[in-house]
């Protein structure tokens, strides 16, 4: 779960940062994160990981944050994190890295402390495509690299990510939606929803 949801949040990153050398990439960036600051975010698409095809729905208000792939679950509060898996259900409160590590929103705030990124010629862009970034990890563990497709307005169409270890994956974009509002409820898990182990790290 973890790493499909780190997969589908390190694309936020690709919106960020066009060339990472100039004065429009920064007008880029302060806008894209200016995106997620207008209220709550919800992202849809399909994650291809290993043999299977999962459905991804992203909910995020911030640093809280909500996410469901197959029969997995994680919801964040900006405190304590639930991950519901196979029957149990996981409560921490997790660092700042780990934090990052699950939220597009503050992997975005973070970006040129983390990751490499550069454009990919437009020779080399898929069908359906206009724009695409190379991103490669500069001091963040979970990533190898990954690369960005984009339509003419430069939303996302798909990433294809290898992730440390050789594993890779690939997600299908499908919506994209901005100035939601959410109830608190949504980053939170009501553990008597589900009939699961509770197994408390704090």
């Amino acid at each position: 779960m973890k790493k499909l949801i780190i997969a589908s949040a390190v694309l936020f990153l690709s919106i960020t940062s066009f060339a990472q050398s100039d004065n429009e990439t920064t007008a880029l960036l302060e806008k894209a994160i200016a995106q997620f600051e207008k209220g709550g975010v919800e992202l849809k698409g399909v994650v291809h990981y290993g043999d299977g095809a999962f459905a991804l729905t992203l909910k995020m208000d911030h640093e809280r944050f909500n996410a469901k792939v197959a029969d997995f679950a994680l919801w964040f509060d900006n405190k304590t994190q639930w991950f519901l898996r196979s029957g149990e259900i996981y409560i921490s409160e997790p660092s700042d890295q780990e934090q990052m590590a699950m939220n597009p929103y503050l992997l975005m705030k973070n970006a040129k402390e983390y990751f490499n990124i550069r454009s990919i010629e437009g020779k080399q862009l898929p069908k359906g495509a206009v724009a695409g970034l190379l991103v490669t990890s500069r001091n963040y563990s979970e990533l190898e690299n990954a690369k960005f497709y984009f339509d003419k307005d430069s939303r996302p169409i798909s990433l294809q990510a290898t992730l440390q270890g050789g594993q890779y994956a690939e997600v299908e974009f499908t919506s994209f939606k901005n100035g939601l509002k959410y109830e608190d409820s949504e980053f939170v898990c009501n553990t008597k929803d589900y009939d699961a182990e509770i197994i408390d790290m704090r």
